[in-house]
């Protein structure tokens, strides 16, 4: 094992650090889930299924990346396992981005249609809503089975992803990652700003706001979706300005990548937690009936 630097460390670190982080928030949401006593709504199981999906993402940067910087082995990008792992990682993101599109159409549907919205989001419905999130994700995960052209690695030498330098990756990295990106946030934005308006017209009908319930799990939603474009802006534009030179921007280009890739997962796990957290309190105040 080849002797670490400072920077290796420190690099170290940061990824162990925010993903023992991630994983605890992440944790603790989908135990507040389950304690709530709501787990069986449509919205809860939404997030859930999400916050399974940001816990698998932030293991593997625990378990896999900053072992690969101790090690500093060629492996992280040159064995076609690395390979794959990279990709299933890719693939994993890609879900979290559907579950955010999923939760966009929950919080449409249940603010413009409450009493529709029991039928419309019941038990099966929200099954398939979660199914095409993880299916649509992992859709993305097989052009990466063609190891020796398509695919990404992790540097272990200089912290950062790249996708493979041919036809292949510029497809998989502009195409189908920030592309897909892309879509699905112009699609969010569209859901959410009809939902606003939705909102505004109610409110002004029924001169308030009954379901405030539903407002906060918007709320919830809008933030979650926020942390998401900050990752794929700076992933994508604002990284491209330092990746070019390791020597000079090696840390710029890691919390322009790397970094913020698992700052989203972990994030994403601590906006929760405050939304949900009230129904764990009440249940667990409720005294029990004695016969």
């Amino acid at each position: 094992m080849a002797k670490l630097s400072s920077d290796d460390i420190i690099a170290v670190g940061i990824i162990e650090g925010l993903g023992v982080l991630g994983l605890a928030s992440n944790g603790l949401a989908m135990l507040i889930l389950i304690k709530g006593g709501k787990i069986s709504h449509s919205f809860q199981q939404l997030c859930f299924s999400n916050c399974t999906a940001n816990f698998i993402c932030l293991a593997l940067f625990v378990l896999y990346c900053a072992p690969m910087i101790i090690l500093q082995s060629n492996f992280s990008h040159t064995s076609p396992i690395a390979k794959l792992i990279s990709g299933f990682m890719v693939a994993i993101w890609d879900v979290s981005v559907y579950s955010h599109l999923m939760s966009s159409i929950n919080r449409l549907i249940v603010i413009s249609w409450p009493i529709e919205s029991r039928k419309i989001l019941n038990q099966r419905n929200t099954k398939v809503l979660i199914g095409v999130a993880w299916f649509l994700g992992f859709l993305h995960f097989i052009p990466y089975f063609r190891v020796d052209q398509c695919y990404i690695v992790f540097y272990a030498s200089k912290y950062i992803w790249e996708f493979s330098p041919n036809y292949c990756g510029f497809v998989l990295g502009k195409v189908l990652d920030f592309g897909t990106g892309v879509s699905v946030f112009v699609l969010i934005i569209t859901f959410d700003l009809y939902t606003v308006l939705r909102i505004r017209t109610i409110m002004k009908v029924e001169h308030g706001w009954r379901q405030r319930q539903e407002l906060k799990f918007f709320a919830q939603s809008c933030l979650q979706f926020c942390i998401f474009v900050v990752k794929l802006s700076n992933f994508y534009f604002i990284s491209e300005y330092f990746v070019g030179d390791h020597i000079n921007n090696r840390w710029p280009a890691f919390f322009t990548t790397t970094f913020l890739w698992e700052l989203t997962h972990c994030v994403d796990g601590f906006i929760l937690i405050p939304f949900h957290y009230k129904d764990w309190r009440r249940r667990d105040n409720v005294l029990p009936v004695i016969a």
